[in-house]
């Protein structure tokens, strides 16, 4: 029969300096898939904080995965972080370039979780709210009206037990539902806009029905969409080769992975 053909990682640098043995990536790294928990499977071009960057010194320099794709995983539970807020991460789906989040603070904020703070996707990370995937959920905080400025005749406030700040009015809409012209919004102290998952929102009276109450509660815990797009990369033509590539902290390539077949030698199995 035939020899089979096997395959190695080769490490070709990225510029034209040729690395020192202090600061080669080692290949290993981007070929684990670790398990964060029971649910998640951290891999390229997601990477673990702790296991994928190479140490020079006391100083991360490199890693292997996308910029801003960063994982820690702690007691089990994975997390993201977007512009310092953590996120917990409950699924990624790798053929279809998607990872679903929740706020952190919501998922321990109980049945009526008071959202702080709008969600923010920085520039340096390669990832997007999904557009389709999403619709966003206003929350307007400590609302004071007046003969000027009255309610909004058709909305209920917020009527949740566990809700931080039950004795003063505020109300949770879809963005769709506040129109630019609108008033009442001026009346309330505070604004939040967070994307949810738009199927599960729409889809079900079990959410929309009762978001006022614990409704909304319950789609927050569920997350949102975030999706990244590899063709959009400078590494796609050697993912399209199945290499991979590590990034530096400027969010540049710094080494890629390539694939290589070669022939066994005759006599090898």
């Amino acid at each position: 029969m035939p020899p089979l053909p096997l395959f190695h990682l080769l490490l070709v640098a990225a510029s034209l300096a040729e690395p020192s043995a202090g600061n080669m990536l080692d290949p290993g790294m981007c070929q684990k898939s670790v398990a964060c928990g029971d649910s998640v499977d951290v891999r390229y071009p997601f990477f673990l904080t702790d296991a994928t960057a190479a140490i020079v010194g006391n100083t991360a320099y490199s890693y292997c995965g996308y910029p801003g794709m960063a994982i820690i995983c702690e007691g089990g539970r994975a997390t993201l972080r977007l512009k310092g807020n953590e996120y917990t991460v409950l699924n990624i789906n790798y053929e279809d370039h998607t990872v679903t989040v929740a706020d952190t603070e919501v998922l321990s904020g109980g049945d009526c979780p008071r959202v702080t703070r709008n969600v923010t996707v920085p520039p340096e990370a390669w990832l997007n709210i999904s557009t389709t995937a999403s619709i966003n959920l206003s929350f307007f905080f400590d609302c004071v009206f007046t003969a000027a400025t009255p309610p909004p005749p058709a909305m209920s406030p917020i009527n949740c037990s566990s809700f931080l700040g039950r004795d003063r009015v505020s109300y949770v809409v879809e963005e769709p539902d506040v129109a630019p012209a609108d008033q009442w919004p001026r009346a309330c102290k505070g604004m939040v806009v967070v994307p949810v998952l738009k199927e599960l929102l729409l889809g079900s009276d079990e959410y929309l029905a009762r978001l006022n109450s614990d409704g909304y509660g319950k789609v927050l815990k569920q997350g949102f969409q975030l999706s990244w797009d590899p063709s959009a990369g400078p590494c796609f033509m050697c993912e399209q080769s199945k290499g991979q590539c590590s990034y530096n902290q400027s969010g540049e390539i710094h080494r890629l992975l390539m694939l290589r077949r070669q022939r066994a030698q005759p006599g090898l199995r």
